[in-house]
């Protein structure tokens, strides 16, 4: 790795991180919460100046986007004044406390107010049962030390295996989608229009608007010209893949195991080993930023579901971060919020249902039809957006689309999706399945965080639909272009909480069975059945304080080593084939097996064109060959920008006519129009794609084109026959 590519990936760091970090401090976010929705804030802030800069006639660049982030930190310190992100120090009406919050008597809450005699014991709706109602405990530095050092080490493996299967600063995956994202990029740097609503005109170059979520590309343009194109790509890539993804596993499992910061440990360790990852996602770059943002704002959802158990305040500001993070992870793509409606429907479901009973409990007939209210307008809401979501051309476009995909059958869909959804190895296919399987058993048997079971339901369903290719559920799963690679990654976002939860299970029952046999305490927190800890307060019983473990000794210290040592090991060893798998889709050479762009020698000739080509003249040839690809590496802009586009009139005559170039004098008319000045032949195309097959040359060459260069069996020709 250059020292070059090294200052990449921390400006990439920076301009990720940075940005959320200034705009989540101003409006109150602290400590892990503020780390873990920096990013998530950053794309918010990032992708509302793109939208802005046009209509105020800027240019998209480091100054414009500086003032955008400068204009949201001013709103997010209005905004964290006027909403309170922690409970605010004023009173609660004690006629109708919420489940779990009410003190012992004779005593104080956390609020200043005490419980007065013959007050309402907390309900035992279950509600407790399905989010933890309890404050947040506080994290020893020693603990704190461990989960630190647990994401810095995944951090650290994830973005060694990223490296290692990028092979250079400058690769880029042979896979399909990949050419119009550097090209993207490119676009934007040299045009300065970087919103989503100008963005897909590089693919629709004849339309005044088209949309195409640019947060990734907006992000990637802000690096520095002497970092190139490509490398620029990668840095992003890299770090939202890898580092965003751990922090916001490990405030994922802060959120749903407050008092177990080894579960955070297990989060870290799982996020780097499973492989349903933003990192697999080689070549669909913006969605691997979008679901790698998607754990903090779920752990943020049960922040807020907490909250609004425990407290009648804090809320309002609360739901305002959560919806701009969202709105964030959108403009990534909007694959986040499908995904983050699958994953969080309990949660929201769970918010509803608080805020329900509360206003019902009012006893009065306005209260009342206020909370039947609530839900009228919460689901006609719902409903319209989605009817106007799902009725708009740009999805019904996704749902259509075809991949070609054969079905796995029913048994293979559910083995794939409890083996990892794209896991190589047995054993490391078999690890999360287990640990689902362990996961549900220990929630069913103590009736607590019952939302991750029907999370973790809701996207092995619809994962099972894509993979058997169900047409009953095709309007469903076209959300994710019919992909299971894209639903394995969702499933994996509910997977690890799950299995984390069944294997930690294991774990405290080891601990357990050891301190019984010991007579020293375990340190393991007792756990509580639903409403348990209200009960127990309400009873005026003292609040329950973990025994801390005693001070390992030297034997215990060097089975923790050992214990390392072998997860480290196992890590490494699961890893190896998707690394060589991935270098794969990153190499340079022919293979029968993968689709190719270009070779190592075609790249090679692409690198030469700008001392090569006249500057502004265009480049005609098939998208499906290395032709693509000239625009991002070499700047010589290019008739087709990608294989999939809108590409309009003039174009489509051009692809269907280029063979008459001698004998039909519109295809010269046309070429001149478009200012086409050279012809890209390549024999060797991407999966045989034919549909742009009259763009194929035959090896006799006739008068009207003069060969320039050539490279790895791709040639470039000066079209003469239109001087």
């Amino acid at each position: 790795m250059s020292f070059a590519f090294a200052g990449a990936l921390v400006l990439a760091a920076a301009w990720l991180w940075l940005p959320g970090g200034l705009i989540g401090y101003a409006v109150g976010l602290r400590r892990l919460a503020l780390v873990a929705l920096a990013p998530a804030l950053t794309l918010a802030a990032i992708g509302c100046g793109t939208v802005v800069a046009p209509w105020l006639g800027l240019r998209w660049n480091w100054v414009s986007a500086i003032g955008a982030v400068l204009v949201a930190t001013v709103i997010a310190w209005v905004v964290g004044a006027l909403f309170k992100l922690d409970a605010p120090k004023t009173k609660r009406r004690w006629g109708n406390p919420p489940p779990g919050s009410l003190p012992p008597a004779g005593q104080s809450n956390r609020d200043g107010a005490s419980r007065p005699a013959g007050g309402v014991e907390a309900s035992q709706d279950g509600v407790s049962a399905s989010i933890d109602v309890r404050a947040l405990p506080r994290w020893s530095n020693r603990q704190w030390l461990g989960v630190i050092s647990a994401g810095l080490g995944a951090g650290a493996f994830g973005l060694i295996s990223s490296l290692v299967s990028l092979g250079r600063p400058d690769g880029f995956s042979q896979r399909w989608d990949t050419p119009f994202h550097g090209n993207l990029v490119r676009f934007i740097i040299e045009t300065g229009q970087a919103s989503p609503l100008q963005a897909g005109t590089l693919n629709a170059p004849d339309a005044a608007t088209a949309y195409y979520p640019s947060g990734f590309h907006a992000i990637a343009a802000l690096e520095p010209s002497w970092v190139g194109v490509w490398p620029a790509v990668n840095a992003v890539w890299v770090v939202g893949a890898n580092l965003i993804w751990i922090v916001g596993l490990i405030y994922l499992a802060r959120a749903i195991f407050p008092a177990r910061p080894s579960y955070a440990v297990l989060a870290a360790i799982a996020g780097a080993a499973v492989q349903s990852a933003p990192a697999s996602m080689t070549y669909l770059l913006p969605n691997s930023l979008a679901f790698a943002v998607l754990p903090a704002l779920i752990g943020w959802t049960v922040q807020l579901a907490r909250i609004v158990t425990r407290e009648s305040t804090a809320w309002a500001g609360r739901l305002t971060v959560g919806a701009v993070g969202l709105v964030g992870a959108c403009f990534a793509h909007p694959n986040a919020l499908f995904s983050y409606v699958v994953l969080a429907w309990p949660l929201a479901g769970h918010i509803m249902k608080v805020l329900t009973v509360r206003l019902w409990r009012f006893g009065t007939l306005v209260w009342r039809a206020l909370a039947v209210g609530l839900w009228v307008v919460a689901v006609g809401a719902a409903a319209a957006a989605a009817w106007a979501l799902l009725g708009s051309a740009a999805v019904q476009s996704v749902v259509a689309y075809e991949r070609g995909e054969a079905s796995l059958g029913l048994i293979g869909a559910i083995a794939t999706g409890l083996a990892d959804a794209t896991s190589f190895l047995l054993i490391a296919g078999i690890a999360p399945g287990l640990g689902v399987i362990l996961g549900m058993v220990r929630i069913l048997r103590t009736k607590q965080r019952r939302w991750l079971v029907a999370s973790w339901a809701g996207a092995f369903g619809l994962y099972v639909a894509a993979a058997t290719r169900w047409t009953w559920l095709a309007g469903v799963t076209g959300l994710w272009y019919h992909d299971r690679s894209r639903l394995g990654v969702v499933l994996g976002i509910a997977t690890i909480p799950l299995a984390v939860a069944g294997y930690g299970w294991m774990w405290d029952l080891l601990r357990a069975r050891r301190a019984a046999q010991t007579g020293q305490p375990s340190g393991i927190p007792e756990p509580a059945g639903p409403g348990e800890p209200a009960r127990r307060l309400a009873q005026g019983a003292p609040r329950p304080v973990a025994r801390t473990a005693p001070r390992p000794s030297r034997a215990r210290a060097l089975a923790g080593a050992t214990l390392a040592v072998a997860a480290v090991a196992a890590l490494v060893v699961a890893i190896i084939k998707p690394i060589r798998f991935a270098e794969g889709d990153y190499a340079l050479v022919s293979d029968s097996q993968r689709p190719r762009y270009v070779n190592q020698a075609e790249l090679d000739l692409i690198k030469r064109l700008p001392g090569e080509l006249e500057p502004g003249k265009l480049v005609l040839g098939n998208p499906a060959n290395g032709s693509v690809l000239i625009y991002s590496i070499s700047g010589q802009p290019v008739v087709f920008t990608h294989v999939a586009g809108a590409w309009g009139k003039d174009r489509k005559y051009i692809l269907d006519h280029f063979q008459e170039l001698e004998t039909n004098n519109q295809v010269c008319q046309t070429l001149n129009k478009l200012n086409v000045g050279y012809f890209y032949a390549d024999p060797v195309i991407y999966r045989g794609m034919d549909q742009f097959d009259s763009l194929r040359l035959t090896e006799q060459v006739g008068p009207g084109l003069e060969l320039v260069d050539q490279g790895g069996g791709a040639r470039i020709y000066q079209i003469t026959a239109c001087v």
